[in-house]
């Protein structure tokens, strides 16, 4: 079937209407692995009779379960990013300390990039595809960790956050802490045009060493106690 697009394209990571999700898991993840890899080359360089040779079907059968080139790559984004939260869910369940959890986010995002590279090649070229090819998309996509952000918090133990401080507005600070150090790493990826996991590889240590120090201060600044994670 054909997916109705919304405002919010991404606003639901709910796969399971995709034709493709009938399809039994070992073929399944073949066509998706072999889709990511060609789309990773940028939306417009990617070709569908190259998925469909490499995946060994036929273009037909292909667009049997896609009706487009735009509803195949879109499906992929969304099928990511379930991948991905699916697996951020289980820090949402465990902690109770927020900082902590952020730290643990970012240890399970690792993790995943060793496990799911082809996964994060495709969404890291994703990100500059779709602000070239379908800016108002992306413009109304979201941000995929926004709501699991708000679940964590609405757990967290509000005790930890010194009592002279609202701890939602130390939420907020926090928050936009985190949008701007993202910021800042995604206009450095930008400027040096990396959008290449190998590429980053030699970065990440000194990215998960800078952002645990980060973690730190605002624990020094915000918590009742001085403990670093």
């Amino acid at each position: 079937m054909v997916m109705q697009e919304q405002a919010n394209v991404f606003g639901n990571y709910d796969i399971s209407a995709y034709k493709i999700m009938s399809m039994d898991e070992e073929r399944r993840s073949l066509i998706i692995g072999v889709a990511m890899r060609e789309f990773t080359k940028g939306y417009r360089k990617a070709r569908t009779e190259a998925i469909a040779r490499e995946a060994g079907i036929s273009k037909g059968l292909l667009f049997y379960y896609f009706a487009t080139k735009k509803e195949i790559y879109f499906f992929l984004i969304k099928y990511s990013l379930s991948v991905i939260l699916a697996e951020y869910e289980k820090v949402c369940l465990a902690e109770k300390d927020f900082l902590e959890s952020l730290w643990e986010l970012t240890l399970v995002k690792m993790e995943l990039l060793k496990k799911q590279k082809d996964l994060y090649e495709f969404m890291l070229s994703a990100f500059f595809s779709m602000q070239k090819e379908f800016p108002e998309e992306f413009q109304y996509s979201g941000d995929p960790t926004a709501k699991i952000m708000a679940r964590i918090y609405a757990k967290a133990d509000k005790s930890l956050i010194r009592g002279d401080i609202d701890p939602d507005r130390a939420y907020k600070l926090i928050t936009w802490m985190i949008t701007g150090y993202a910021n800042e790493i995604i206009a450095e990826m930008s400027a040096k045009h990396s959008i290449s996991i190998d590429g980053l590889e030699p970065e990440i240590q000194r990215m998960l060493d800078e952002w645990k120090n980060y973690l730190d201060i605002l624990r020094k600044v915000f918590y009742r106690n001085e403990a670093t994670i």
